[in-house]
This record gives C-alpha cells, structure tokens and sequence, in this order.
C-alpha cells in the first residue's frame, strides 16, 4: 500500500511538473484531491510558527513527508529549527 501511495504521489508531482505553471496545477490538483484541507503557502506575511506560539493554532509536522528544516542558534535558546518548507498539520 505505502509504494501505491508514493507512486500515486510521484504521478501528482510528475503532472503539476509538466504543466507550464506547475505551482498552480500542484495546488488545484491537491484541492481536488482534498477538497476538506487547505494549502497554505505562508512566506513572510504569515508566520504560523509564531501564530502557534501565541495560542491561536497547534502545528505538528505530518510524518512520513521530507521537511526542510532551517538550522539556528542563539545565546538564549540554544540550538533551535524552524521549518523552511514543510507539510503541516495546522
């Protein structure tokens, strides 16, 4: 079942890739896919780390999908990660 999905996966990624706009295609084809879940794509404007934080949402990284994961440290906190590009539940 899990290759099915991955191939099934592959096959999305492969259409919206081939389409003169793949952003928008990727996009309108996961709508359609799941019509209950929403994609947000949140650069600068809308912080949902910090939006977490303040109580007004919970985010947990979905499984099984590659994050990328950017890297900081601070005399404050330490050592300490922030998703640069990631599949989240919200």
């Amino acid at each position: 079942m899990a290759n099915e999905s991955r191939a099934g996966i592959a096959r999305v990624f492969d259409e919206a890739l081939q389409h003169k706009s793949p952003a928008f295609a990727l996009g309108e084809r996961l709508a359609a896919l799941h019509p209950a879940l929403h994609l947000i794509e949140a650069g600068g404007e809308l912080d949902v780390q910090s939006f977490a934080r303040g109580g007004h949402c919970t985010v947990e990284l979905r499984e099984g999908t590659y994050h990328q994961l950017d890297t900081y440290w601070s005399e404050e906190h330490g050592v300490y990660w922030q998703p640069a590009t990631a599949w989240m539940h919200v």
